[in-house]
Order: structure tokens, then C-alpha cells, then sequence
């Protein structure tokens, strides 16, 4: 049963550019709408989580199958320096998240 689940889990690639006077950080998110996408921008990290509920129910005369399935994750992820959080944009198109905050000032 290990082996199931280990197929089963994804973790999202998450990426991290530091910039001059930003940071830059890039989630893949594929197949996940984006009303399901909480991100925190917190001031030295960044939380993701996302949820995906399906369900599928087929009625036929003699036949009934109804499936349900769940996945999320979340991820905390820790910046390599402080941000200003409230003036953090983000972005989603094409399963990618994209979060630019600038930095704050030493």
C-alpha cells in the first residue's frame, strides 16, 4: 500500500529567484483551478496549499458508479530574505503560480 500512495503524492516544484529588489517565486500547480490556491506571503516565507475535489457519478439502467477523489498540499517554504508582504502580486495562468514581492529594506 506504501508504493500506492507514493505514486499517488505530488509535490509541487516550487522555485525561488532572488532578484535585486525583489523575490521571485514560481509554483507548478497543473490541473489545479485556481479558486482551490491559497497563497501567504509572510514576511521571511511563503505558504502554498491547494486542494482538488472530483467527483464522477454515472447512472445507467442496470448500473450505478459513483468515485470520488482528494488531493492537495501544502508547502512552507522559507525566503532568502525579508519581503514586504502586503505588496506582494500574484498570478496564475497555465497551471503556474507566480508571486513577485519586493523586498524589504535592510
Amino acid at each position: 500500500m506504501a508504493n500506492w500512495l507514493s505514486k499517488k503524492t505530488t509535490i509541487p516544484k516550487i522555485s525561488i529567484e532572488d532578484k535585486k529588489t525583489k523575490i521571485e517565486i514560481t509554483a507548478e500547480l497543473p490541473g489545479i483551478d485556481k479558486k482551490n490556491i491559497t497563497a501567504k506571503v509572510k514576511r521571511d516565507q511563503v505558504e502554498i496549499k491547494a486542494e482538488q475535489k472530483k467527483e464522477k457519478e454515472i447512472k445507467k439502467k442496470d448500473f450505478y458508479k459513483q468515485e470520488r477523489s482528494y488531493s492537495g498540499f501544502y508547502r512552507q517554504v522559507r525566503l532568502p530574505e525579508k519581503v514586504i508582504p502586503s505588496k506582494a502580486k500574484k498570478t496564475y495562468k497555465n497551471g503556474v503560480m507566480k508571486i513577485i514581492v519586493p523586498k524589504a529594506k535592510k
